[in-house]
């Protein structure tokens, strides 16, 4: 549980710094942010099943840490 925790964090902390670099930089628009926020939720649920951690707690813990820190 921790570390499907620890992972979703990370996933979703490096997830926010992408999003904030390619919005700056006008590579991405508002329209396509909920295919974003999607994308992320299946590649965390991906990466942390497949090192047999709870998946849904991860893809919760990336999600938090996305918004949590993305303005």
């Amino acid at each position: 549980v921790i570390l499907g925790s620890i992972v979703g964090a990370v996933i979703g902390y490096i997830f926010a710094y992408v999003m904030k670099f390619s919005h700056k930089r006008s590579f991405s628009n508002h329209e396509s942010y909920m295919a974003q926020c999607l994308a992320l939720a299946i590649l965390t649920m991906g990466i942390v099943k497949t090192i047999g951690s709870d998946d849904l707690l991860g893809a919760f813990a990336a999600g938090y840490t996305f918004t949590a820190w993305d303005d």
